[in-house]
Order: structure tokens, then C-alpha cells, then sequence
């Protein structure tokens, strides 16, 4: 199912009155389903629930990075069972645990959290940014910390791994069965050589055999995502939903 990450307006969630007329703008572009992230802690969690509720749309899960969640673990719990949804996904690992003894010792603080949350009747995914991905002892972060914690399950973002050279639709096939949501986020290069994000569709990434690995593997969730934008943050998530529902992905996840 298409869906939406919420952390694209970041800037434009300050109040609950702009998280309702984001979400109600959202269903409006045929989005149902959203994984929250960024919202302003001023809006309360409440005035979310009844913003998602009043929208008709499903939350599947609530996402940040590390620190963040390490620090107010039991909010991030609370703010699932209030919004409905079903995985807390967690983003980075931290720079002091990139060595094996580090990166075993996440794994087990990670494996802490995921047990709690099964307790919830929830799961618990690891989202990797591109600096997950680089070797230690030869081996990529990110695959140590997935060998290590076998019961983990993975978000995938296309663009984090394209950024550190590395091919999403393999990914999905080393992890088949293990990624529920996937990231549909793109970017393209300026003439310097760096990079700024666009519509899904618009830039650099090769899409179709990351939509057909999606089908493949068993992918539920692809999401559209989008922090930055160089005009109307919700005309970019208008074009990257038709790009996505024209390659075919709706229907079939």
C-alpha cells in the first residue's frame, strides 16, 4: 500500500490545527497511510490520535532516530498504542558503536527494546542511514547489526542506500522477509555534484526494479518521502504518489 512518511512536513506541523490540515490535505491526494515522524512535541499526542481518527488515516508506526527514542522510549510506546499503530522504527547507529564489540552491544540494547515491544503486540525496525552501511572489519555496519539481532525487522529508504553505493532491490532480496515498509524517497544531483531531494520519480534513482523487488518480497508499506523541497511540499507529494500508483505499486503491496 502507498503511504506517506510524515517527517516531510516537519515545517509544517507545529500545531494541531496544521497537523490536521496536513493529514486532511494528505487523504485528499488519495494517501491512507502514514508512519509519523517530526511532529512539533507541542502538538499533543491526543490532538494527533483525533487528527488521524477525523482524516481517516492509518498510522502504522512511529519513527525516530536513535537518541531520540533511547532517551523517551515509553512516549514513543504510548504515542503507537494512542495512534494505532504497530512498529516503532529506530534510525542510526550510533558513531561510538561502529566496531564489533560496539555493534553487538547495540544489537543487545536494541533486542532489549524489541522485546518490551512485543509485549505491545508491536514490532520494532531499524531504519539505516548511508554511514550504516560502511565496513567494519570488512563487513558492512548494517549487516552485522541485522546477523546479530535475527528477529529485527528492516525499513529500507532507497535513498540512504543508493547514497552509500549500494543496490535497494538486492537489499530486499538479502532481507526478504524482513522489510515491511519501504522508503520511496529520491534525490538529484546539481552540477557541484551534491544532491537535493525531489519527487519519487524525478531524480536519479532507478525505480521500477526497486517497485518489482517491493512485489517480490513481500514489502507491505512503500512510503513517499520528502524533508526538502524547491516548491510546494504537498504538490511534490502529489506527483510522487501518481508517479508510484503509475508504476503499478498501489495495487500490489
Amino acid at each position: 500500500m502507498i503511504g506517506y512518511q510524515l517527517s516531510s512536513l516537519k515545517p509544517l506541523l507545529l500545531s494541531a490545527e496544521e497537523v490536521q490540515a496536513a493529514l486532511r490535505r494528505l487523504h485528499a491526494l488519495g494517501y491512507r497511510t502514514l508512519q509519523i515522524q517530526w511532529i512539533s512535541p507541542e502538538v499533543p499526542d491526543e490532538a494527533v490520535a483525533c487528527a488521524l481518527k477525523e482524516t481517516g488515516m492509518d498510522c502504522i508506526g512511529v519513527q525516530d532516530r536513535y537518541p531520540a527514542i533511547r532517551e523517551q522510549f515509553d512516549r514513543f510506546v504510548n504515542q503507537n498504542r494512542l495512534f494505532g499503530g504497530r512498529d516503532l522504527c529506530i534510525s542510526g547507529i550510533p558513531p561510538e558503536n561502529f566496531s564489533p564489540e560496539g555493534l553487538r552491544a547495540y544489537a543487545a540494547e536494541l533486542d532489549g527494546m524489541r522485546r518490551r515491544l512485543s509485549e505491545e503486540g508491536m514490532t520494532l525496525s531499524f531504519h539505516p542511514i548511508w554511514s550504516d552501511y560502511v565496513g567494519v572489519d570488512g563487513v558492512p555496519a548494517l549487516d552485522r547489526l541485522m546477523d546479530a539481532l535475527p528477529e529485527l525487522r528492516l525499513t529500507l529508504c532507497a535513498y540512504h542506500a543508493v547514497k552509500a553505493g549500494n543496490d535497494p532491490a538486492a537489499l530486499l532480496e538479502r532481507y526478504r522477509g524482513r522489510v515491511d515498509t519501504v522508503h520511496f524517497k529520491d534525490s538529484a544531483l546539481r552540477p557541484d555534484g551534491s544532491d537535493f531531494l525531489v519527487p519519487t520519480g524525478q531524480g536519479r534513482i532507478d525505480w521500477p526494479p526497486i517497485f518489482e523487488a517491493c512485489n517480490r518480497t513481500g514489502v507491505r508499506w512503500g512510503l513517499a518521502e520528502q524533508e526538502r523541497w524547491e516548491k510546494d511540499p504537498f504538490l511534490c507529494a502529489e506527483e510522487s504518489y501518481r508517479y508510484i500508483c503509475s508504476n503499478g505499486i498501489g495495487e500490489a503491496l
